[in-house]
């Protein structure tokens, strides 16, 4: 971005979902240095983050004045009047969010598996604060300038891009304003289904072994009746093909990469034979190893 030009986002519709909190941005703006730059006494029906990256100036709340200095970061909410004024000599640049906060009206369910206690934490921490005044400790000025590249980028991913940004630098604030308090809980754990997921897929791993179904079904505390249910949900194999499918796999990846004799290969990846192996990767692959090999080892 061009830090001497001023910036705008009004025209966006940037809305971020943090479980049954929903974020809405009005605008993400830049303001350049510009010697004694003004905005006289206003204030918003939502809340602004302010964050000023380099030069000084003073801002004026009710009847009270803050010296403005680079890192600064401050909080105006919802018809908090306040009145801000550049430096004349090294005056500030400011990044800066304005956004409201609402609660869904489900918000005493779980929602997107968001635990509701760190949900509720995050909209009680914002929508409390009707002015704070302090330093910018988790370097959110950093994100302003990704946040800013992001939408004049127009790259792929760039909408989602700017969502997460803005959610960081959210949740940074968040971390300030409750003076880095602790959550009292931890990251969920995964479901049952997740945990299996994981150990289904390091079992077939070990393909050089001799591996069952009988010995995988025990593991993950099914039946093998269940086991094949979910195979065909996992894979959409069979606990055969899917054996099959991982050794052969890593037949080839030998093929390309080493000089292993077929063999040594074959007997590797657990085939009983050789002339097995040669006949199951050709039916597999329409082609012998030995041709596979010269093909991708010239």
């Amino acid at each position: 971005m061009d830090k001497s030009k001023w910036f705008s986002g009004m025209e966006m519709d940037i809305k971020i979902q943090i479980g049954s909190i929903i974020i809405n941005i009005l605008n993400i703006s830049y303001e350049p240095p510009r010697p004694s730059w003004y905005y006289k006494n206003h204030a918003h029906s939502g809340f602004e983050l302010h964050f000023i990256p380099d030069g000084k100036g003073t801002l004026r709340v009710l009847d009270k004045t803050y010296v403005i200095t680079p890192g600064v970061f401050y909080v105006t909410g919802p018809d908090v009047y306040h009145e801000q004024k550049a430096d004349e000599i090294e005056p500030m640049s400011e990044y800066c969010i304005n956004l409201e906060v609402k609660h869904l009206k489900s918000s005493k369910k779980k929602i997107d598996n968001y635990m509701q206690s760190e949900v509720d934490n995050i909209y009680n921490t914002l929508v409390n604060t009707k002015f704070w005044f302090g330093n910018d400790e988790y370097f959110s000025i950093d994100l302003f300038t990704k946040l800013i590249g992001e939408i004049e980028s127009n790259f792929l991913g760039h909408y989602t891009y700017i969502q997460t940004l803005a959610t960081q630098i959210i949740l940074n604030v968040v971390r300030t304003l409750s003076m880095n308090k602790k959550s009292g809980y931890e990251v969920p754990h995964k479901i049952i289904n997740d945990s299996r997921r994981l150990l289904v897929d390091d079992y077939f791993r070990n393909y050089e072994a001799s591996l069952s179904p009988h010995e995988l079904a025990s593991q993950i505390g099914v039946t093998v009746r269940q086991l094949n249910r979910i195979m065909q949900e996992y894979y959409e194999m069979s606990f055969k093909e899917k054996l099959t499918y991982e050794r052969l796999e890593e037949a080839k990846n030998l093929l390309i990469n080493s000089q292993l004799p077929l063999k040594e290969i074959s007997e590797k990846i657990g085939f009983t034979s050789l002339s097995y192996f040669s006949r199951v990767f050709s039916k597999y692959y329409d082609i012998s190893p030995n041709k596979f090999r010269s093909i991708h080892q010239a």
